[in-house]
């Protein structure tokens, strides 16, 4: 799967990227905060397999956070984010064995195999916020569980994962079962998370149309989908 994403962003093929913050990290980030059991103190949020998202720009410019992590395992993309926003002032600095590492004014960018991660690369911290937008949708199912495991290493007790997946919902069992994106409903969510025992609870906040146009009907249409939706969860852990 790296290899696929390598050659999306040698090519630049990458139709994913969205130029603006994602409307439900706009929305919600806030609640998400409020969740937080030491809302006194400002946040370190963890965006995982982050691409050159402008989500991580809004993150480390508002007030409420004190540092954001993005981490992916395509070198290109990082430093793409890092030329796009010199505001930032992100530089590349020294590493440590399992990663590369850029950083910059309130930003840290970790290039590297996602879940060889721990806190030594998060600055010796666990952070409070985990920001996930298509991260577990991005990776094979059958790598979930570890996935799911590196999370729980790296976020503190009574941390929050504000999570964003994408729902195939209707159409032909081929192309729901196709990916990437892969398709996390509302039982797979509480599937995977449901059962683990440093979770408190799971909330579903909210759900957005990816058809909301006759352009991405017929697009969604062509690749044998009827309807999908991008639904946002609060995954509370435990104190």
């Amino acid at each position: 799967l790296l290899k696929f994403w390598s050659e999306r962003w040698a090519t630049e093929t990458i139709g994913w990227h969205k130029e603006g913050v994602n409307e439900m990290l706009l929305e919600y980030f806030d609640v998400a905060f409020k969740n937080i059991s030491s809302s006194n103190e400002r946040l370190r949020v963890l965006v995982p397999l982050c691409g050159k998202t402008v989500d991580m720009k809004f993150l480390a410019q508002n007030d409420s956070v004190d540092k954001v992590y993005g981490v992916d395992g395509i070198l290109k993309s990082l430093e793409m984010f890092s030329a796009e926003n010199p505001e930032l002032m992100i530089q590349s600095v020294e590493g440590t064995d399992h990663f590369n590492r850029l950083s910059g004014k309130g930003i840290s960018l970790l290039r590297g195999d996602f879940f060889a991660l721990s806190k030594d690369e998060l600055d010796d911290k666990c952070v409070d916020v985990v920001w996930d937008r298509a991260s577990l949708v991005a990776i094979k199912p059958e790598l979930r569980g570890e996935y799911l495991e590196t999370v729980r290493k790296v976020i503190k007790p009574g941390g929050v994962i504000l999570l964003a997946t994408v729902d195939r919902r209707e159409g032909t069992e081929e192309a729901k079962l196709r990916g990437p994106p892969f398709s996390v409903n509302e039982e797979d969510l509480h599937s995977l998370y449901g059962t683990l025992p440093w979770i408190e609870s799971i909330e579903k906040l909210d759900e957005m149309d990816l058809a909301m146009n006759a352009d991405d009907k017929e697009r969604l249409l062509k690749q044998g989908m009827v309807s999908m939706f991008e639904v946002c969860f609060l995954i509370r852990t435990k104190k």
